[in-house]
């Protein structure tokens, strides 16, 4: 019987994991995104670490489990995990043999992909851990075709703009999922990742936040939000074009993962020309 046993992926190689990871796109385009985005903050924040695991060391299919530990997360980590239909088996034997992980301390597996499900299931299981999945669909956009997009006409008295720190109790307050354990991901989003606000001006001449999305810790558009007053006036779409740009404009390809049940949110990426990857999850570890 092969002997498969988790090893951390050096810095040195870390690059090269990612042109991996890049070739096979869309497929890996959640492990692809998560990591840049996590080694940006692994700069920024002290205390930070982020971790990438593969079986035996050897990266060279893109499979592998990814860890992002510090500060920012309390005490939990966020993870991403992938595995090609080959080594799905050979993860699954190298994860749950291993010691160098802390099952119990990770809070969500974001967006994995069908086919993993089972792989990560079998795992929590063994190491003791329950799971709550929320089933998704994963919707992305080609990154040459993100660098181009046609950015809507804006009414007038709309500003589009970047958040602002100031701006994290109403992301909060307007998101229908929020859970507190999540505050400082939002803060720190904003500061680092890509953010689009649709600022609209009162009766009184005041600028009042509209609409808003943001490039999240896991790499996907997501938090899009528009305050109650203001819906049904086109403003999610001028945000979500203007995001799209962003990211297309960083080389990386546009992504978003919508609950099964979310037909509106469905309905308005299919809108805006997204593709359909296929089913995902994001898997919440309880213990």
């Amino acid at each position: 019987m092969a002997d498969f046993r988790l090893k951390e992926v050096p810095l040195e190689n870390i690059s090269k994991f990612l042109e991996v990871l890049e070739s096979k796109l869309p497929d890996t385009v959640v492990p692809h995104q998560w990591i840049k985005i996590q080694k940006n903050w692994e700069r920024h924040i002290p205390g930070l670490k982020v971790r990438i695991f593969t079986v035996n060391g050897d990266w060279r299919d893109g499979s592998a489990i990814c860890l992002a530990d510090g500060p920012v997360e309390g005490n939990k980590m966020i993870a991403a995990i992938y595995a090609t239909e080959e080594s799905q088996e050979a993860l699954t034997n190298a994860a749950i043999s291993t010691s160098l992980i802390d099952w119990k301390r990770i809070k969500i597996f974001y967006a994995v992909l069908e086919r993993n499900i089972p792989m990560v299931r079998e795992i929590l299981t063994n190491k003791g851990c329950g799971d709550i999945e929320k089933r998704c669909f994963t919707f992305y956009l080609p990154s040459e075709k993100a660098v181009d997009y046609q950015l809507p006409q804006l009414p007038e008295n709309v500003r589009v703009g970047p958040l602002g720190e100031q701006h994290l109790q109403i992301l909060c307050d307007n998101w229908p999922i929020f859970d507190e354990e999540y505050t400082p991901y939002v803060l720190n989003t904003i500061k680092f990742n890509l953010t689009v606000g649709v600022f609209v001006k009162n009766s009184r001449g005041e600028e009042e936040l509209a609409s808003m999305v943001m490039h999240r810790e896991s790499g996907e558009v997501g938090l899009l939000q528009t305050v109650p007053e203001h819906r049904r006036k086109g403003y999610a779409e001028i945000a979500l074009a203007h995001i799209i740009k962003l990211i297309g404009q960083k080389g990386l390809m546009p992504f978003a993962t919508v609950l099964v049940e979310n037909k509106a949110s469905r309905g308005l990426f299919e809108k805006m020309n997204f593709e359909v990857q296929g089913m995902s999850a994001d898997i919440d570890v309880k213990e």
